[in-house]
């Protein structure tokens, strides 16, 4: 099918439109916290609604979309690497051999990453080392290797893994992307109550991380943080329904178009 009409029936298909609406919704809501609520340091949960679910809502957006565009741009290039080798070599040997050691050399990197950051604080006192503006390896200080490394890269690794297996598997960009939806909406989940569990474990107050500030996002409210992640995954498992949905439509739409 020519790419024009690729495009002519995507458009006609009820969830892509639905999917334009919500991405019109959701960019207008950004467009409006932004201008209205970013800049605003003075903001106090509590006092109005509206303006705390928006700002819920895009809190992190500085970091969200570096993780999702990241993310999403390894597990494209993940998929083309392995479909260039499908001509050259075996189902058999791109799922036993090739994904997992292409997964494990990804793993290598993090697992280094993460012990320099940790055996540097463990041999020169944690305490006194956490702030270190030293840079360690990649122009990173310990403490940025291990976030960096430890919160995204190692799921990265994790998602890019599964979700080439997928297509290994069925060579369906459709199955590999909803999986890759799928994995996302659970990673969402996995931030968005990593933290209280560990404030919990350690200081028996799991609302404590409501006071940090990390990486570049200003501090909220430790319910607005969770619901923050908790509306990423249904987000996530929304785009897995659109995207199965998309595929139906299509099918069932094309065959006319291609008659005519």
């Amino acid at each position: 099918m020519e790419f024009w009409l690729k495009i002519r029936v995507l458009l006609r298909t009820k969830s892509f439109r639905l999917f334009l609406i919500a991405a019109l919704i959701y960019w207008t809501g950004f467009t409006y916290y932004y201008l209205t609520i970013y800049t605003d340091l003075s903001k106090v949960p509590g006092q109005n609604i509206f303006r705390d679910l928006i700002w819920i809502i895009y809190w992190r957006w500085n970091l969200d979309y570096l993780i999702i565009g990241g993310f999403f741009s390894i597990v494209l290039f993940e998929i083309y690497f392995l479909s260039a080798l499908r001509k050259r070599f075996s189902d058999d040997t791109l799922s036993i051999y090739i994904s997992p050691i292409l997964t494990m050399a990804w793993a290598f990197v993090y697992m280094l990453a993460i012990d320099l950051g940790v055996t540097y604080f463990a041999d020169t006192g944690f305490d006194g080392n956490w702030e270190s503006t030293r840079i360690i390896w990649l122009g990173f200080t310990a403490q940025q290797l291990y976030h960096n490394f430890f919160f995204w890269f190692v799921p990265l690794v994790l998602i890019a893994g599964i979700t080439n297996q997928v297509y290994i598997r069925t060579y369906s960009y459709t199955k590999t992307i909803r999986s890759f939806c799928v994995l996302m909406a659970v990673y969402s989940l996995n931030l968005g109550l990593l933290d209280p569990i560990v404030c919990q474990i350690l200081w028996d107050n799991w609302r404590a991380f409501g006071e940090w500030s990390m990486g570049g996002a200003d501090a909220i409210f430790a319910e607005g943080w969770i619901t923050h992640y908790i509306l990423f995954a249904i987000g996530w498992l929304v785009m897995d329904y659109l995207v199965k949905n998309w595929r139906t439509e299509i099918e069932h739409i094309q065959k006319p178009l291609l008659q005519k």
